[in-house]
């Protein structure tokens, strides 16, 4: 039975009562071999505890963590918030100025960092003199270097209960800095119960037991592995963990630890899509699947692989405000708002627009805390974000007659062409649906004539380069002629984001002129 109160919605306080109530139910595996229980993990946590308090953590402290998932990484995670102090879980391929501007923006003096990753703060050790104390998991490198002190003394030895700390729904869970499109990189400050709700809502959890094992192979970084984290312990299951997301491993991983429940997030679902249909394709225990986005067509992989499909739409800002549940909508809508929520789709002037017009998406809860506490450090940002009492989303959305909600584009990423707007998701869809495109990335450049063209980056699934004549006749057949590309590029790989989104910027920024094919041009 889930716990709603304000002190018992807070992950440290349900992993506390897990303990006491159910000692030995195994809390989380990994592929490697390693589990532990959790009255296994209450007691990693008050080790781990003691040695951040030893290196001058304490209440309102920010630590930053820079782990591979592991049991580590969610111990740490948890010894953190029983000081009453605050992670700052950061992506691990961040180094040089990107990994500095974290470090000094989140003005952590203690960080907590796997050896594989200690040289990049070495690199950096003159731009963050405010940090203090490092302690490294791993084995420790052999250095010279005495700038940081080098902290290690994670010795089990026998410790007092520690005082649960009374965490509310309100306390900050974690600060989350997202990609920066437009400037650098911003700290979402996420509560308890922002990370409560989205993992409540995302897959629908009254339907999970204590039976259920839920798979993640998601950063815990991002919120797809925080509220994976979150999920389990909400339904006293299991959790299996892996450190990154292997197309090769999934199915094998499925099936040897039984897990029931899983997410599949950007092209994973392109990935498992791609692969030759097998007579093995239902052989497995997997039943809950969220996706985002919804594959090409759900009914067709539903009956492939025995699976029910879920779906929402979700921003590091947000706690799913928009879910299907298990009963997906029409065509690719991502659903309509949770309890709880309120939606308002609008104009430039926050002006409601008219049934099935393209706006940006404005949101608001009837409960406090449900989504971002702000910006850190970001006052005006935060201000800006809220302005007019509504959380302004960046995205554009539509809504039918029927109050289904439908994802357009990003707004920045929408392209207006020959006096229209373009959603370059739909132009990617399109083109995905060729049968020799294996991914696609679609955005706007600059045009000549005013406004923008549309240029298309392709990978193809023999990895050959694509036929450019051959894709516009295809995509004539489908599309209005306003949405047709003007610049297609063959691209062996499209850069893309920790949770395997494509990273725009960097394609706007790639030079491509030898091997752009200009339909203007022919």
């Amino acid at each position: 039975m889930l716990q709603t109160d304000s002190i018992c919605q807070s992950l440290p306080n349900i992993l506390a009562d897990r303990a006491s109530s159910h000692p030995e139910t195994t809390f989380i595996r990994t592929v490697d071999g390693e589990a532990v229980t959790y009255a296994a993990m209450e007691g990693n946590v008050r080790t781990w505890t003691e040695t951040l308090s030893r290196a001058g953590v304490g209440a309102s402290s920010n630590v930053l963590v820079m782990l591979p998932n592991s049991v580590e990484s969610i111990t740490v995670w948890m010894a953190i918030a029983r000081l009453s102090a605050v992670e700052v879980p950061i992506n691990s391929g961040y180094l040089g100025n990107m990994l500095s501007h974290v470090v000094n923006d989140c003005g952590a003096r203690c960080l907590v960092v796997h050896a594989r990753y200690l040289d990049r703060f070495e690199e950096i050790k003159s731009d963050i003199p405010n940090v203090e104390t490092i302690i490294v998991v791993g084995d420790l490198p052999e250095t010279g270097n005495s700038f940081f002190d080098l902290r290690v003394p994670l010795t089990k030895c026998e410790l007092p209960p520690l005082a649960l700390p009374q965490l509310a729904s309100h306390d900050l869970a974690c600060i989350v800095y997202t990609s920066g499109t437009t400037g650098p990189s911003k700290g979402v400050m996420m509560s308890w119960r922002q990370l409560i709700e989205t993992a409540r809502w995302c897959i629908p959890i009254e339907d999970l037991t204590s039976e259920d094992i839920w798979y993640c192979p998601w950063q815990l970084y991002h919120v797809s592995g925080k509220l994976s984290v979150v999920g389990t312990a909400m339904a006293n299951a299991t959790l299996v963990l892996r450190e990154t997301f292997s197309t090769s491993q999934f199915w094998d991983d499925i099936k040897r630890f039984g897990c029931t429940t899983t997410m599949l997030v950007g092209s994973t679902i392109l990935f498992l899509e791609a692969q030759p249909p097998s007579a093995e394709d239902k052989k497995h225990p997997l039943r809950n699947v969220y996706v985002c986005p919804l594959p090409s067509n759900p009914n067709t992989f539903m009956e492939r692989f025995g699976v029910r499909l879920c779906t929402a739409f979700n921003m590091t800002e947000t706690s799913c405000p928009i879910v299907t549940g298990w009963q997906l909508g029409p065509g690719d809508s991502c659903g309509r708002p949770r309890p709880g929520v309120q939606c308002r789709i609008v104009d430039d002037h926050d002006e409601e627009v008219p049934v099935g017009t393209v706006g940006e998406l404005l949101i608001r809860t009837e409960h406090p805390w449900e989504l971002m506490s702000g910006y850190w450090n970001r006052p005006a940002a935060t201000t800006e974000v809220w302005r007019n009492q509504w959380l302004h989303t960046g995205d554009a959305f539509k809504c039918d007659a029927e109050g289904n909600y439908f994802f357009v584009d990003r707004m920045k990423y929408a392209i207006r062409r020959r006096g229209e707007n373009v959603s370059s998701t739909e132009v990617e869809m399109e083109v995905n649906a060729h049968p020799d495109v294996a991914e696609s990335a679609a955005i706007g450049v600059p045009s000549e004539w005013g406004e923008e063209d549309i240029k298309v980056f392709v990978v193809t699934k023999n990895g050959e380069d694509i036929d450019p004549v051959g894709l516009i006749e295809f995509l004539s057949a489908r599309v209005p002629r306003f949405m047709l590309p003007r610049y297609i590029v063959s691209v062996s790989e499209i850069p893309k984001t920790h949770t395997f989104r494509a990273k725009k910027e960097e394609l706007r920024s790639m030079k491509t002129e030898h091997r752009t094919w200009d339909r203007s041009a022919q």
